[in-house]
């Protein structure tokens, strides 16, 4: 396949560097999804955590995005605490996915995670983990406001072919075995962005050892093809018990 000329490697960035990019997409992704232009959004990512999702009291939205999925799992709850390092996000899951026992949270878990005092028996997270930059100081952080036993449920982009379905693949600078910062225009099925935002790219194996090296066990992965000709699994689903 050949390669893309409008994706590059970048150097690590902050936090704080990459949540301004997904400032720059948000009302974007509101119209995405509010229109069903994001197929793989709602046939696919959400049904996969919901269908997954254990009876649960507490629950964590973990990089909830615009509150999508938070008001999914609040009808099942007796409270969600969904966060975010974007505020245009967290504005706009106040102003259009706001319900009574969801409470939204601008910054990330491992700023808050010491002085928290509740804590949750399952944590979601759809399509996070390949944009936290340090991986292990955010399981860090879930460890700490989470049960012994608690449910985790996160969806992903497939490490082994998402770089093929965005046709980085080939690049010089690729190489699947490497942590490398991706700079690309945003996607999906249906369309691409001109904005452009910064994942991470870390092997299979990476997020196998970095959650057990933090107390997640019971490990199970599910591949996830999405809608389109494309004829990879595109996402995964991974499911863990805290502690």
């Amino acid at each position: 396949m050949k390669p893309s000329t409008n994706i590059r490697s970048v150097d690590r960035v902050s936090a704080t560097k990459a949540a301004r990019r997904w400032d720059m997409l948000a009302a974007e992704r509101l119209r995405q999804i509010s229109t069903g232009i994001d197929t793989s959004h709602s046939h696919v990512l959400l049904p996969s955590i919901l269908g997954s999702l254990p009876p649960s009291r507490h629950i964590l939205d973990l990089g909830c995005g615009i509150g999508t999925l938070s008001a999914a799992v609040a009808e099942r709850a007796v409270n969600v605490v969904a966060i975010d390092p974007s505020e245009k996000n967290i504005a706009i899951a106040n102003s259009n996915f706001s319900r009574p026992n969801i409470k939204y949270l601008i910054g990330k878990l491992e700023e808050i995670a010491g002085a928290y005092t509740d804590h949750f028996d399952a944590i979601v997270s759809n399509m996070t983990l390949m944009d936290i930059i340090d991986l292990d100081e955010t399981l860090q952080a879930v460890r700490r406001v989470a049960y012994d036993g608690a449910r985790f449920l996160a969806t992903m982009t497939h490490p082994c072919f998402w770089p093929r379905y965005m046709r980085y693949e080939g690049e010089p600078w690729f190489d699947y075995r490497n942590e490398i910062y991706v700079e690309a225009p945003f996607k999906v099925a249906a369309e691409t962005s001109s904005v452009r935002t910064i994942h991470v790219h870390r092997p299979l194996e990476a997020y196998f050892v970095t959650m057990s090296r933090n107390d997640f066990a019971d490990i199970h992965l599910t591949e996830l093809y999405g809608e389109g000709a494309f004829p990879f699994p595109r996402f995964i689903l991974i499911q863990a018990t805290v502690g």
